[in-house]
C-alpha cells in the first residue's frame, strides 16, 4: 500500500511540474511566430536565407544604410547557426530572441557590457531543470529558457553570444550610436542614344533589300543628289536622261538662276531626294546649335552639383 501511494505521489508530482512549465513564460514565438520560422528553416542556402530574413523582417535598405546591413547579416549568421545546431522551431525563435534582446539593449537602453552579460544570465536561469523544477520562491526568476534547452546547448549559446556579440561590443555600440556620413558626389556622364532609322540614317537591316537591286533601281537617283548641288553652287544645267545639256543654260558669270531653271532642276528630281537634301542642310545648320546648348547645360549642371557638395560640407561642419 505505501509504495502504491508513492507511485502515485510521484506521478501526481510530475503532472504538477508539467503544469507550471506550461505556466511558465517561455521566450519562443516571443519575436519570430511559429510560421515564420519555419519558413526560415526551409531555407536550402545562405542567400534563400538572408532573402527571406529581409522580407520577414522587412528590411528593405541594406544598400544604403549600414547598419541595416550589419543587423541583416548578423541575423543571417545567427538563423544559419542554428541550422547547423540541427535546433528545433522552438529552440531557432528562442535564441533568435535571446540575439534580437542584446541588440536592442545596445540601441535604445545603451546598456554596457556588464549589464547585457547580467540579462543573458537571466535569460538562462532554470535552464537544466526541466524534469527537476526549482522551488516555487525561484520560479518567478526562471528566464523562459527551462524547458527549451539543456545544459550543452545553453554552452553552444552563451558560446556563440560571446564571440559574436560581447567580443565586438564597442563596434555594435559605435553601430548604434554614430550616425551615417552621406556624401553627394556629382559626376557628367554622356549618353549616346541610338539613330533613329529615318532618313539620313540608315534603315533597319530587317527592310534591307540585294545590292543588285540596289544599284539598278536606287543609286541612279542617289548620284543626281550631288549633281543637283553641284549645278546649283556653279551656276550650270544638268544633263537630260539622253546626256544633252539643258537648253536654258545659266549664262557666264555666276548669275542667279531663274524660277523657270530651279523648277525644271527640281522637277528631274523625286520627292525622296528633294527630302535628303533638306534633311542633310537642316542637320548641317542645327548640329552646331545642338552641341553648344549641350555643352552649356552640362556647364550649368556642373556647378549646380559643386554648389549642392558645397552645402552639404559646410551642414557636416557645423553639427
Amino acid at each position: 500500500m505505501a509504495e502504491g501511494r508513492y507511485k502515485k505521489t510521484s506521478i501526481s508530482k510530475k503532472i504538477r511540474s508539467r503544469s507550471r512549465d506550461e505556466e511558465r513564460p517561455t521566450l519562443a514565438f516571443k519575436i519570430l511566430s511559429e510560421s515564420k520560422t519555419k519558413k526560415l528553416m526551409e531555407a536550402e542556402d545562405v542567400d534563400e536565407l538572408e532573402r527571406l530574413v529581409a522580407e520577414l523582417l522587412e528590411i528593405t535598405d541594406i544598400r544604403l544604410n549600414l547598419k541595416s546591413a550589419v543587423l541583416l547579416d548578423y541575423y543571417v549568421s545567427a538563423l544559419w547557426w542554428t541550422k547547423e545546431q540541427s535546433f528545433n522551431a522552438d529552440q531557432t525563435s528562442a535564441f533568435f530572441t535571446i540575439i534580437e534582446t542584446l541588440l536592442r539593449n545596445i540601441e535604445k537602453q545603451q546598456m554596457n557590457l556588464a549589464s547585457n552579460v547580467q540579462t543573458l544570465k537571466k535569460m538562462m536561469v532554470g535552464i537544466g531543470r526541466a524534469d527537476d523544477p526549482p522551488p516555487a520562491q525561484d520560479e518567478d526568476t526562471a528566464g523562459g529558457l527551462q524547458t527549451i534547452f539543456d545544459v550543452e546547448q545553453a554552452k553552444k549559446v552563451a558560446d556563440y553570444v560571446h564571440q559574436g556579440l560581447f567580443q565586438h561590443y564597442k563596434m555594435y555600440e559605435l553601430l548604434f550610436s554614430e550616425g551615417q556620413t552621406e556624401h553627394i558626389v556629382g559626376i557628367d556622364l554622356e549618353v549616346e542614344m541610338p539613330k533613329s532609322a529615318d532618313i539620313p540614317w540608315p534603315s533597319p537591316l530587317c527592310e534591307a533589300i540585294p545590292e543588285k537591286i540596289h544599284r539598278q533601281h536606287f543609286q541612279k537617283d542617289e548620284e543626281a543628289v550631288p549633281e543637283l548641288q553641284t549645278a546649283a553652287e556653279t551656276g550650270q544645267s544638268l544633263p537630260d536622261d539622253d546626256g544633252k545639256e539643258n537648253e536654258e543654260d545659266v549664262e557666264e558669270g555666276g548669275e542667279r538662276l531663274t524660277e523657270e531653271q530651279e523648277s525644271a532642276l527640281l522637277g528631274k528630281l523625286s520627292p525622296e531626294q528633294i527630302l535628303k537634301v533638306i534633311d542633310e542642310v537642316c542637320t548641317e545648320m542645327l548640329s552646331g546649335l545642338e552641341s553648344e546648348v549641350s555643352a552649356k547645360l552640362r556647364k550649368k549642371e556642373t556647378e549646380f552639383v559643386n554648389r549642392i557638395n558645397h552645402l552639404a560640407a559646410a551642414s557636416d561642419e557645423q553639427s
